[in-house]
């Protein structure tokens, strides 16, 4: 295995306890924006280890792949997309996503180094790709940052969904309540 593999292993939660605040998949599902049937899709794909219609609760390292693949597939990525973003991980998916991060000119995922600010950690990062000249990667990044502020301001949902900005469309005037 190789260093930038393990150090991403660092990541997994691998416990079989029972959380001390159990939550049923469902209600998991609501919070982080993931659609049930999409859910479903993702074990039927092959991509989420477990039938989410035959576990209620699930134990910690459980709900960690579920918030983990729900996150991703909640962008509306198709399964194959999400199937390359987990290139390089390890089956099953149960990953902290405070502990790592994509990084997208390597493509691959990266441990997060302890005491390091999440907020300069992106602004390398846009640092590095503007300096890559990786315009289609910024581009990429302004329409998921628009889509997150629309939804952010409560005016659609992320990908897809009623009333969400399409690439290319113009943009919208923004709210009082501001960026």
């Amino acid at each position: 295995m190789s260093d930038e593999i393990a150090s991403v292993e660092a990541a997994r939660i691998e416990s079989r306890q029972m959380p001390i605040f159990v939550r049923d998949l469902r209600s998991l599902a609501a919070e982080i924006g993931l659609d049930w049937q999409r859910a479903r899709g993702l074990w039927s794909a092959g991509i989420l280890s477990f039938d989410p219609d035959a576990v209620v609760a699930g134990d910690e390292s459980c709900q960690a792949e579920f918030r983990f693949l729900g996150h991703l597939a909640g962008l509306g990525l198709p399964d194959d997309a999400v199937a390359l973003l987990l290139r390089g991980l390890r089956k099953p998916y149960a990953y902290d996503l405070g502990r790592i991060y994509f990084d997208w000119p390597a493509r691959c995922w990266r441990l997060r180094p302890d005491g390091e600010d999440p907020e300069a950690l992106f602004f390398a990062m846009l640092a590095r790709l503007e300096s890559g000249r990786e315009s289609r990667v910024l581009l990429e990044i302004r329409e998921l940052a628009e889509s997150a502020l629309d939804l952010a301001r409560g005016r659609t949902t992320l990908f897809g969904h009623e009333g969400a900005r399409r690439p290319g469309a113009p943009a919208r005037p923004t709210d009082s309540r501001g960026p």
